[in-house]
């Protein structure tokens, strides 16, 4: 019954369905299988949100507001300039992505997304993210980016601490562009090779809740969806967001334009960070010196007051020793003068 229970759960926040009868009879149709009745659930939501939105694919606008009434994220529709060529052209020659380049959209909530670490429930994600890689490597090969295996909140904490740009990769698997994008740029040994060197890569599937909580963070609303984040001053930015097919020249090329434009700043903050180290390290250094020092002296106080002490003792047992020895010339004197005056 508990299993049961998670499962409506994530299935409500996955899929934002209110009724419960409804969400329950959706699980009992499909054995409780939670993939297949996410899947069921959105393809039935599909033809609503292709009219809304006025997107060939439903995941195409997945991340903005949907026809079931739920408002999931505050993010404008997708116009020509988000997916496919214009929409690179719009990031490549500076102009923003649905106002997303430098937008700083603060993501600070991201504690909002991890569950309790108290709670079984924990766990899920990185069992989510590891059966989506899973299922990845089965559909189009091993040579993907590594990915960061755990929650999206923990992803950007390790590029943080690593202070590397984050790589978001959501992934929609009812979309016409995914498997494409799949095959010939995500799972292509140059491109992993280039974003291993020089990011921390984070990737999930939107069917299940961590990933599809980030797509509300990122306010993505067509896909494939990657997005690039940092984190400064306590801040985590996004600084740039892609939505639609791409190759993988022109991917590489974005995220290196990323890397030359912002990477600066990333840099002041490492040496920054470095500078901070290296002064606590001198500091440590000195602190041990210093009592390094300490106990070396007070080892030649305890020494020296310990020959003294040896000293004295044995100045004391000589003393001791000294009165039989004078007494005899003592006498002695005392002999010769009877002798003399006889």
């Amino acid at each position: 019954m508990a299993d049961r229970d998670e499962a409506l759960a994530h299935f409500q926040a996955i899929t934002g369905m209110h009724d419960l009868e409804e969400c329950r009879a959706c699980l009992e149709a499909h054995g409780w299988n939670l993939d297949e009745a996410v899947q069921s659930a959105l393809a039935h939501h599909e033809a609503p949100m292709m009219q809304r939105f006025g997107q060939p694919n439903a995941s195409a606008a997945f991340g903005a507001p949907n026809a079931r009434g739920r408002d999931v994220v505050d993010a404008p529709p997708p116009g020509p300039a988000m997916s496919g060529s214009r929409g690179w052209f719009h990031s490549l020659t500076g102009v923003p992505l649905w106002n997303v380049v430098s937008s700083a959209v603060s993501i600070a909530s991201l504690g909002t997304i991890r569950p309790d670490t108290g709670n079984a429930a924990a766990q899920l994600p990185p069992q989510e993210i590891q059966h989506f890689i899973d299922q990845l490597e089965r559909d189009h090969g091993i040579d993907h980016p590594t990915a960061h295996v755990g929650t999206f909140r923990s992803a950007v904490d390790k590029a943080k601490a690593e202070f590397k740009f984050l790589v978001v990769y959501l992934h929609s698997p009812h979309h016409e562009d995914t498997p494409p994008f799949c095959r010939d740029t995500l799972c292509s040994p140059p491109f992993k090779e280039f974003v291993d060197d020089n990011f921390v890569f984070w990737m999930g599937s939107i069917l299940h809740k961590e990933a599809f909580t980030a797509s509300q963070l990122l306010r993505a609303a067509g896909f494939p969806f990657v997005a690039v984040l940092t984190t400064a001053d306590g801040r985590t930015t996004v600084c740039d967001a892609h939505e639609g097919p791409a190759r993988r020249e022109d991917l590489t090329n974005w995220l290196t334009n990323i890397m030359e434009t912002q990477g600066p700043q990333l840099v002041a903050q490492r040496a920054e960070w470095e500078e901070r180290a290296t002064d606590r390290r001198l500091r440590q250094e000195q602190d041990h010196a210093f009592e390094q020092s300490l106990l070396e002296d007070q080892e030649r106080e305890r020494a020296a007051a310990a020959a003294q002490r040896e000293q004295e003792e044995a100045e004391a047992e000589a003393a001791a020793r000294a009165p039989p020895a004078m007494e005899r010339p003592l006498a002695e004197t005392q002999r010769a003068s009877r002798v003399s005056r006889a």
